[in-house]
């Protein structure tokens, strides 16, 4: 469902901006671990015309505001929180700015990114967790009766998911957040609205990974994979059996299980259906 695709659901065409965004992270990655190169210059219009598409939807402050198409963040609460500035959409936003800024040579877009990443975190960051979205509303009209211009405000509402696009695309720091970091670790969320299995539970998994904590990493994915490994052979897209349950990118556990992911992506997800069953005997 990456624009422009004519994926038809409910009889309208659709797509969905994020995975377009996706996108672009992925053809640096193949990129970083050796792609062919031929692969990645033509490519690279792609890339260019998914900027050029995404650009238009920037509001004054440089954040995406409103996009097309199906918002996706993950399969929960965060769902929810996609009208106006969804900030972890603009995380996403700044990480693809960079990378393509990164595949095609473009400092302008590099240095977007970076201002991207501090919009957010100016808006978003309340002190204790970054708020999920942020809405346009009027202003009281005016004494001659014309209307007033619109204000964003940023609602209250924060999810779990919504920290984990913080630290995964660099709006958040371990160091720098070490308090919230911790906080995460410790599943202190206090009223933060759950993740789901589908991303926001895999990207806790790899933000584990990444921060060295691959012990814990390894038991919380028993706590949260085993019993779908167990139940049907399979893992799922959603943390209970009400949809796919059997989904292709859960396999990427299998990754972070092989516990050399930085070097070795390509073996690990050549083996990783054969894998998946290595889960119910941790």
């Amino acid at each position: 469902m990456c624009y422009p695709s004519d994926v038809i659901v409910k009889g309208d065409h659709t797509f969905i901006p994020n995975w377009a965004m996706f996108f672009v992270l992925e053809v640096e990655e193949y990129m970083k671990r050796g792609g062919e190169r031929e692969i990645v210059d033509a490519l690279k219009p792609r890339v260019e015309g998914i900027i050029a598409f995404l650009s238009r939807y920037e509001n004054e402050d440089g954040l995406l505001e409103n996009l097309p198409g199906w918002i996706f963040v993950e399969w929960s609460q965060a769902n929810k929180l996609v009208d106006g500035v969804n900030y972890p959409s603009n995380m996403l936003w700044a990480e693809t700015l960079a990378a393509a800024g990164r595949l095609c040579w473009r400092m302008d877009w590099c240095d977007k990114a970076r201002k991207v990443r501090e919009k957010v975190r100016e808006q978003s960051f309340d002190g204790e967790f970054f708020r999920d979205h942020a809405v346009r509303v009027e202003r009281p009209s005016r004494s001659d009766g014309q209307r007033a211009d619109t204000t964003l405000e940023v609602r209250p509402d924060r999810t779990e998911t919504c920290q984990y696009y913080a630290f995964y695309f660099g709006v958040a720091d371990f160091k720098r957040d070490a308090a919230l970091w911790n906080r995460l670790v410790r599943r202190d969320f206090g009223d933060l609205a759950k993740s789901n299995a589908f991303i926001g539970n895999l990207m806790r998994m790899e933000l584990l990974a990444r921060d060295g904590r691959r012990d814990q990493m390894r038991e919380e994915i028993k706590g949260y994979y085993l019993k779908m490994a167990d139940s049907t052979g399979t893992l799922w897209e959603h943390d209970a059996p009400h949809a796919s349950c059997c989904h292709a990118f859960s396999s990427f556990l299998t990754v972070l299980l092989d516990g050399d992911e930085a070097d070795d992506l390509a073996a690990a997800t050549a083996t990783s259906r054969r894998r998946v069953s290595t889960i119910s005997t941790l």
